[in-house]
């Protein structure tokens, strides 16, 4: 496994899924899984000592609710487990994960979204408008960014 910043771990595994639902892979596993196979993590994500999971694949609780599968909580979680495996990795302490939720978009087929944005409901052009913003944000490289852009205002 390599991260971002070259440190490379020669016996380590990593393994990436997505979906609406686990893997098979994923609920095989020897470990405790919620209602939806979702791999039950403790506060820094961690399944057993050195075992993190991230994103859709961990059942992450925060105020009693496990966290829905949200592209932000996977972004997070997966920089958290990965700092965390570090931290594991040279004898340090590990950190918890503190979830930030800014809310949720559904992007709709007519240009308007609707959603739930910093705790308010909202639907029309505004939710859409944000929802691209991210997208665009987050997309890699500007030749994806101007594809996205050409596709809003079509």
């Amino acid at each position: 496994v390599t991260l971002s910043d070259d440190t490379t771990y020669d016996s380590a595994l990593a393994l990436w899924s997505a979906g609406v639902c686990t893997d098979h892979f994923i609920q095989n596993l020897p470990f405790k899984k919620d209602s939806q196979g979702r791999l039950e993590v403790d506060k820094y994500l961690q399944l057993a000592p050195g075992v993190f999971a991230a994103g859709d694949s961990a059942a992450f609780k925060h105020n009693d609710k496990t966290l829905r599968m949200s592209v932000q909580f996977a972004i997070t979680q997966g920089q958290k487990a990965a700092e965390n495996l570090q931290r594991h990795f040279n004898g340090k302490d590990l950190k918890p994960f503190y979830p930030l939720d800014p809310g949720w978009v559904v992007p709709l087929a007519n240009k308007k979204g609707c959603g739930t944005i910093l705790g308010m409901q909202m639907f029309g052009r505004i939710p859409y408008l944000l929802h691209m913003a991210v997208c665009m944000g987050r997309s890699v490289g500007l030749k994806n960014r101007f594809k996205l852009a050409e596709h809003f205002w079509k």
